[in-house]
């Protein structure tokens, strides 16, 4: 369970890491452990990139080593998994005592990272928000034309 202690040590992470994914970066990271016994962490942030979407991931520390392991699923909820740059206050909540019951640790941490892995090829037709785009490579990007 994350205590106010951890909070702390939580919070100093995130503001020094300032995450970067290939062309798509996470910033303005706030934790806050909810007090009330529950283990819950809500956790926001602002997403930024070039591409459409990102896959953002959660891992968690308890050893202080940066040992981390990936959080089930099932224990998060909100902007995790597919999400689109530019929104502001992107936000997460994690269930600490579903993902870790009854573990407690002073030297927790957290890894919040956005990967872009588009599951297609460029040249490929894909849809985004209900629209079919044709797309080309130009020079190293891939760009999207509306059919």
């Amino acid at each position: 369970m994350i205590n106010m202690k951890s909070y702390l040590f939580i919070l100093a992470l995130f503001v020094a890491a300032g995450l970067k994914a290939q062309t798509g970066s996470i910033s303005n990271i706030e934790v806050i452990p909810y007090t009330d016994g529950t283990g819950m962490v809500e956790i926001t942030y602002d997403l930024e990139g070039a591409e459409p979407e990102y896959e953002i991931s959660l891992e968690v520390s308890f050893d202080g080593e940066g040992t981390f392991t990936a959080i089930d699923i099932g224990c998060i909820t909100g902007d995790i998994g597919e999400v689109q740059p530019g929104i502001d206050l992107v936000l997460i909540l994690w269930d600490g005592e579903c993902s870790s019951p009854g573990v407690f640790s002073t030297q927790t941490q957290i890894k919040l990272s956005a990967s872009f892995n588009p599951g297609w090829t460029c040249g490929d037709q894909t849809v985004r928000d209900g629209q079919s785009y044709n797309t080309v490579q130009i020079g190293t990007q891939c760009w999207m034309a509306r059919i």
